[in-house]
This record gives structure tokens, C-alpha cells and sequence, in this order.
């Protein structure tokens, strides 16, 4: 499985979805602003509103979107339109122009924090819940607070410097998605069952040129070698193709 070619190809579709994604916003944020309401917040982690406190948001819709359109494709939307993946690459290129080398700190015990915070996010509310003995929370619409979750200009900075140069320079290029991201968990529960994984096609050489072109860190050719598809959850696969 040739990793450049492919990515060249894919690469103008990938800046297109991410481009996409980001119009929609911006017609979200439009249609706020001439109506006067609109769907709540965008943010994934509204979704924590939703279950603990039945508030329905636009991030609860998106995430729910995002969770369904995995099951069918797979999980394009880790590698096509999530903006903190762009930030990532876009602060990997950086630190390259500017000559710093990357020093990622390997350790397991990484691979915890990411399902930990999407349990604490997805299903502690609702255990809580059902542990106190309390009902469902009532669904309500919330269509006048889309400020309500954003940050203000000091925490933008902090993010882009944490969650893109901070982490790529400590935990290597696309780790955020790999050891923090707890949406990422999420939608890769849903991928293992998608039509769309990465299989292999004939005999794998084992001439690691899947290896060296992935992103993630992930070792493909043993993956492939062993179960013949990509089976580790970290892959936010941005291209789809059989490997062979």
C-alpha cells in the first residue's frame, strides 16, 4: 500500500470537507444573527447537556450525525473535517519550517486518558442518573445561548498552543487525537463495524511503507500481517482504499 500517492490525490477532497464543515458554521452563525435564535452551541461536548440535562443542542445533533455517517463510511470525519486534526498538522508543518524537531514521549498509560474522559463525558452521566433513582431528564430546545460555550481570545490561544504545538512537540504529530480525544473513542466504536475499513488485498510484503506513511503512529504492516485489516483505534483514516 503506497502511502503518498494516495494521500496527494485525497488531499484537495480532504481541504474541501474541512472547508465544508466550516461554511456550515459560519451559515449556522448567519442564520443566529438574522433570525435572532437558532440551535444551541456546535461544540461535541454540549452532548454532556443533552444526557445529564436533556438540553437538545446543535452539538448533540452533530455529534449524532458525525456517529451515524461513521457507521456507513467510517471514520472520515477524524481525518477529513476535524478542525483540531488540521491544527495539528498545521502546527507539525510549522514546528518542521522552523526546525524543531518534535520529542514525543511514548507511554501506555496514555492510551487510558482518552476512553476515560469520553466514559466521563458519555456515560457517567447517565449512570449517575440511574444510581440516584432519578427519571430522564425532560428534551428541551435550546435556541438563544450560541455564545454560551465559546471561548473568549485567552483560552483560543491557549488551545492552539496546547492542543497543537504543545502536544505535537511532546507527544508527536496527530497525538491529541490518539491519546486525548474522547469523541475519537466514540466514533471508533462505530468504525469497527463500518463497511469501509482497511483490508488487505493479496500478500503484504512487509516493506513497511503503510507504517512509514501513516500519520498516527500506527504500525499497518503488522496490523495487517496479523488481522489482515487496521484494527487500532487511534486510525482517523483520511483516505480509504484496499491495501495491498
Amino acid at each position: 500500500m503506497s502511502g503518498e500517492r494516495p494521500r496527494r490525490r485525497y488531499r484537495p477532497w480532504r481541504v474541501a470537507s474541512l472547508i465544508a464543515v466550516h461554511v456550515l458554521f459560519a451559515v449556522h452563525f448567519a442564520h443566529w444573527k438574522l433570525a435572532g435564535r437558532t440551535l444551541a452551541p456546535l461544540e461535541f461536548s454540549e452532548a454532556m447537556h443533552t444526557l445529564e440535562l436533556g438540553i437538545v443542542t446543535a452539538g448533540f445533533v452533530f455529534l449524532v450525525i458525525a456517529f451515524l455517517a461513521t457507521l456507513l463510511f467510517g471514520r472520515f470525519f477524524c481525518g477529513w473535517m476535524c478542525h483540531i486534526l488540521a491544527l495539528q498538522d498545521l502546527s507539525a508543518w510549522i514546528l518542521r519550517k522552523v526546525g524543531i524537531r518534535p520529542k514525543p514521549v511514548r507511554s501506555r498509560l496514555l492510551l487510558f486518558a482518552a476512553p476515560a474522559v469520553m466514559l466521563y463525558m458519555f456515560v457517567w452521566p447517565s449512570a449517575r442518573r440511574i444510581w440516584a433513582g432519578e427519571s430522564a431528564p425532560e428534551l428541551r430546545i435550546v435556541t438563544q445561548e450560541l455564545w454560551r460555550a465559546m471561548p473568549g481570545p485567552w483560552i483560543i490561544a491557549l488551545t492552539f498552543l496546547a492542543c497543537g504545538f504543545a502536544v505535537v512537540y511532546f507527544l508527536g504529530s496527530r497525538s491529541f487525537c490518539t491519546y486525548a480525544c474522547p469523541y475519537g473513542v466514540l466514533l471508533g466504536i462505530a468504525d469497527r463495524v463500518a463497511p469501509g475499513r482497511i483490508v488487505l488485498r493479496g500478500d503484504c510484503t512487509d516493506c513497511g511503507k503503510c507504517t512509514a506513511a501513516c500519520e498516527t503512529h500506527i504500525r499497518v504492516h503488522e496490523e495487517l500481517t496479523i488481522y489482515r485489516q487496521v484494527v487500532s483505534p487511534a486510525c482517523g483514516r483520511t483516505f480509504r482504499r484496499r491495501a495491498g
